[in-house]
């Protein structure tokens, strides 16, 4: 009957049957279309019964048997508001009615009427003080009140009734430990398991003793646990916790395995304890082959579940198992084929692992699916840039747009990279266009200022522009070297070369070594300062790191222009 204190939730998969109705409503004088229209509505076919059932409320508003079955029909289509307003109307008219008050006391508890609600209860408590089931209710809606003192109450009453149990121990536990009253609960929970031990008194107890670093003490209780049932799984994830403090690990994993392979236990509460494992470094490189079973074993407990897939991708990515990783997400994505989530997840790590036809593959087939969600549409959008069909880009991104019309921060991205893939094609007009709504929309879009100002440069046009907007990105982001190389750029086409210089040397000190443009940029700007032998040393570097950039040509041409 009893039930550890959690969250409210309410669950009316099953509608409650008013027994005894029968005979009132014919005291009531109601006709057998009432029962006809019951009927219909326990068939299933509740649209039709509401229809009925609401032309008999209009006749006779007092029935309270209508009012109830409308009531459920109100509820099953989630409107609450209305499953009250007749709920309230069949309890007016029998107030001693079981079957209303608790579908009564339900409703004000979904509607967040409290006060209400554990009114309800505490009548149903007085008049009905043997149906102990709904006690639970009651004290699970004091606790979320924080009126401790009344579920204390309740659980006096129930234990009178029943006699103590472990489960109304263990949520009288749960309430001092609500109330800040910590040391009482250990008293209360070390009493009982005294006299009545339990698997889960005594693995409760043993996680007390570990929280208060009494290991042999936690040890013996979860050794209690285990010996009156080796299978508690709980228990054995406590033991494997004095274990992994003692060092002992041949220990520790051979009991954290079995709790994390079993699928009963809470999957969320899995997923915090392996995160906080994996930020030891020290111990993932000791025993990365032992954390490799401890992953599978909790990903073949809830292959269902996608929070536990998600992580078991992660880590399979992370540690090199990259094949593998695409393997899970596509098994998810087959178990769950018309959820998004599964779909986007899957085409990312495609997108991560640069696989741009299984991208363009799948990203096709998933957006026949889901033809309006531009996520996907975007993804298809870079496997063909990738895949140079530049052509084919753009009419994905213009898609994006009449998708997205009208909603001015959501269009920004895609006529972002309109702009950028309309350069690429030598359509300077269009491209510059895009840019400029863009810039309408954000001004300090800092990705299209970089591009908008770099394009601007190597067309020699409007420098002063190009100046100014280049200016604004390297002031957010003042150690972006692919943005001080076009601050830097600009000042070189301007003719400011020891300028260029200085903004150049910055962008070498954070990552422009490793871009052979930049350092292509650089060497210009030192050869027109006649720093030449510094000049070959950047160009060589640059053609190192692209031999298809022509640098070895320039290199050459610019020795012959030194003679």
């Amino acid at each position: 009957m009893f039930k550890l204190i959690a969250y409210i939730t309410i669950l009316f998969s099953l509608i409650l049957t008013p027994l005894g109705s029968t005979a009132q409503t014919k005291k009531r004088g109601a006709n057998l279309n009432i029962f006809e229209a019951i009927g219909v509505y326990q068939r299933g076919s509740t649209e039709e019964a509401k229809k009925y059932l609401l032309k008999y409320a209009a006749k006779e508003p007092g029935n309270d048997v209508v009012n109830y079955y409308l009531s459920n029909i109100y509820l099953r289509e989630g409107d609450y508001s209305n499953a009250l307003i007749y709920i309230q109307k069949a309890y007016s008219t029998d107030p001693g009615n079981y079957w209303y008050m608790v579908q009564l006391a339900r409703l004000y508890t979904a509607t967040k009427e409290y006060g209400m609600a554990a009114d309800i209860y505490d009548k149903i408590r007085s008049t009905y003080p043997q149906k102990t089931t709904l006690y639970d209710d009651l004290i699970d809606l004091y606790v979320q009140q924080k009126e401790y003192t009344k579920a204390a109450s309740v659980i006096d009453e129930i234990e009178k009734i029943e006699g103590k149990s472990e489960a109304s121990v263990l949520t009288r536990y749960n309430i001092l430990v609500y109330e800040g009253k910590s040391d009482l609960a250990k008293d209360l929970i070390t009493e009982y398991n005294s006299d009545s031990p339990t698997p889960r008194t005594s693995t409760i107890l043993g996680d007390i003793y570990l929280n208060q670093r009494s290991d042999s003490l936690a040890y013996i209780q979860y050794t209690n646990a285990l010996k009156a049932d080796p299978s508690y799984n709980p228990a054995r994830f406590g033991i494997s916790e004095y274990y992994r403090i003692k060092g002992d690990f041949a220990q520790y994993f051979e009991n954290i395995n079995p709790f994390l392979a079993d699928s009963n236990m809470n999957p969320d509460m899995k997923i915090s304890y392996l995160k906080e494992i994996l930020r030891n470094s020290q111990f993932v490189q000791a025993f990365i082959k032992q954390l490799d079973t401890m992953m599978l074993n909790t990903y073949n407990a809830h292959k269902a579940d996608t929070s536990i897939v998600y992580e078991y991708t992660s880590y399979l990515y992370q540690t090199g198992f990259r094949e593998e990783a695409l393997k899970v997400l596509k098994d998810n994505l087959d178990r769950y084929p018309d959820d998004t989530g599964a779909n986007r997840q899957y085409l990312a790590l495609l997108y991560y692992e640069e696989r741009w036809d299984d991208l363009l593959t799948e990203s096709e087939a998933i957006i026949k699916k889901f033809p309006e969600v531009t996520d996907f549409m975007e993804l298809k959008g870079i496997a063909l840039v990738k895949k140079e069909q530049i052509k084919e880009a753009i009419e994905v991104y213009k898609r994006i747009l009449q998708i997205v019309k009208g909603k001015p921060s959501a269009m920004v991205n895609p006529m972002a990279i309109l702009g950028d893939l309309y350069y690429q094609m030598k359509d300077k007009k269009s491209s510059f266009a895009y840019y400029e709504k863009v810039l309408k929309i954000e001004p300090n879009n800092v990705p299209t200022l970089n591009n908008y100002a770099y394009y601007l440069s190597l067309e020699e046009k409007s420098l002063q522009r190009a100046y100014e907007m280049s200016k604004i990105t390297v002031d957010k982001e003042p150690d972006n070297p692919t943005y001080l190389d076009t601050f830097a750029w600009i000042l070189f086409k301007m003719g400011k070369y020891l300028e260029a210089k200085a903004i150049f040397k910055h962008a070498m000190l954070y990552g422009g070594k490793e871009s052979a443009a930049i350092l292509d940029h650089y060497a210009e700007t030192l050869f027109k300062l006649k720093e030449f032998d510094l000049a070959f040393i950047y160009w060589d570097q640059a053609k190192a790191l692209d031999s298809t950039m022509g640098i070895e040509q320039k290199i050459a041409e610019r020795k012959k222009e030194m003679k």
